[in-house]
């Protein structure tokens, strides 16, 4: 799986670098996920998904696991880009509304600033 992450003062953006979310890559990714909340060094997460275009149960998955895990340290998780077959997929579970799904960083920074000054 490829991606990337980009750490900020109150956030880090996770950038998924393939098309596919799905399957076997998914693992990786998930790992990642419990390594950065665990370790106390991500609390609110920027999932970028401007480069998927297929996501399957397994990424779905992956994803509400990232949202669980900043629930568990008062943080949250932002999905940013998401384009039309995984907002589908996101639908079709019923998750648009359990998920942030925002267009932008912008738009997910102001969120998380809120977010914070609600707690």
């Amino acid at each position: 799986m490829k991606y990337s992450i980009e750490k900020k003062e109150r956030y880090a953006i996770l950038t998924i670098n393939e098309e596919k979310l799905m399957g076997a890559r998914v693992p990786q990714l998930k790992s990642e996920f419990v390594l950065h909340f665990e370790a106390g060094a991500v609390t609110n997460l920027i999932i970028d998904l401007n480069e998927v275009k297929l996501i399957d149960t397994t990424g779905i998955k992956a994803l509400l696991l990232a949202d669980k895990l900043a629930r568990q340290v008062k943080g949250a998780v932002v999905l940013i880009n998401v384009n039309k077959h995984p907002m589908s997929m996101i639908e079709t579970s019923k998750l648009d509304t359990h998920f942030k799904i925002l267009s932008n960083v912008g738009d997910a920074e102001d969120y998380f600033l809120v977010n914070e000054l609600s707690n």
